[in-house]
């Protein structure tokens, strides 16, 4: 991995126009869009995609990157005035994931993943947001479990809200209610590693998994819950045909590359451990998902679709000759979910 860190440090890889935030970390906050003609409003949606709501129809137009009147930031937080700063975690003062020898927005990933120590703090929090309205989510519960309990028989009892919950048909306990702007909150141990699970009636099961061992001080995901009529449009056109995901037996997994920076990755590729004859990849491409394209646009987005059950790693690769790994996770893949994850520089 050291060798493929060093490498990687000579590369330069494009990004979108950043600026900086009261947080010191660059920001996306703007990009090239595509003129909207009818009317519309400007939707979170999984990794950075923006959507127009309009009479049944949900349909990839612009990606959103930034905060304006009237639209959301994408998956990766809010930009500008303080808001977040990525997937990977709003940052307080001097990256923690660099030290002293560290240099390159890869060199992180030849840093020992930290151990876990309970005696230091990281906050972490998660805001959802439902795509159909714009408006946090109604009669939604969550609960945040360890990566090594993937059926979170034990869920972490700190995590706060809007009040204690019923999982309901998902069953289980630890379950919190949102709070009222559709964000909960806790602290974990240096190195935790896990996912928030959400629940409603109008959603299929959520999964939002962390970055392997968090090491941030501070660490906030945005995250947004769609409908099945959603998600088959958002299947149906990466495939080009209508019913080609099979919910009953597979799930969806989306894939963001980041740098050490917590920048996208440009040119990457995905793989994963998962086989099953039905799965497809795909990249987010112009704001459109692909299944032609072999490689992540300036955004380093995309994902799979019919992936089988299971605990599957995910590896992100620079460029399309898969021979340099950049880095990986692990997800506890689910029938009928959807499950989403960044993948930043890691000893894979």
């Amino acid at each position: 991995m050291k060798a493929a860190v060093a490498g990687l440090n000579s590369l330069r890889i494009p990004v979108e126009p950043t600026s900086t935030g009261n947080s010191g970390v660059r920001v996306v906050t703007s990009r090239a869009g595509v003129t909207i003609n009818a009317p519309s409003v400007c939707y979170r949606t999984f990794m950075h995609w923006c959507v127009m709501r309009l009479p049944l129809l949900v349909s990839f137009a612009v990606g959103c990157a930034g905060s304006a009147p009237g639209a959301f930031s994408g998956d990766g937080g809010s930009a500008g005035g303080g808001g977040s700063a990525s997937d990977a975690g709003v940052l307080d003062g001097p990256n923690p994931l660099r030290d002293g020898s560290a240099s390159g927005p890869f060199a992180c990933g030849a840093l020992p993943a930290p151990t876990p120590d309970p005696s230091t703090q990281l906050e972490l929090s998660i805001s959802y947001t439902d795509n159909s309205t714009g408006a946090p989510p109604e009669n939604t519960v969550v609960r945040l479990c360890a990566a090594a309990d993937p059926g979170c028989s034990t869920p972490r009892t700190t995590l706060q809200g809007g009040g204690a919950g019923n999982g309901g048909s998902a069953g289980g306990t630890g379950w919190v209610k949102l709070r009222a702007d559709g964000t909960v909150s806790t602290k974990v141990e240096l190195g935790f590693e896990g996912f928030f699970e959400a629940s409603a009636t109008q959603y299929p099961p959520t999964f939002r998994w962390t970055p392997r061992a968090l090491r941030n001080p501070k660490t906030n995901f945005d995250s947004v819950l769609l409908r099945p009529a959603e998600i088959k449009f958002l299947t149906d056109q990466a495939l080009g045909k209508p019913g080609s995901y099979d919910s009953t037996g597979h799930g969806i997994v989306f894939v963001v590359a980041q740098d050490c920076d917590q920048q996208p990755i440009a040119g990457a590729s995905f793989t994963t451990s998962a086989s099953d004859s039905l799965m497809r990849e795909f990249y987010i491409i112009n704001s459109s998902p692909s299944t032609t394209d072999t490689k992540t646009d300036s955004l380093g987005r995309g994902g799979f679709i019919n992936v089988p059950p299971g605990v599957h790693t995910f590896t992100v690769f620079a460029g399309e000759g898969r021979t340099t790994p950049i880095g990986s996770s692990r997800v506890q893949v689910r029938a009928g979910a959807v499950s989403s994850v960044t993948v930043s520089p890691s000893a894979t």
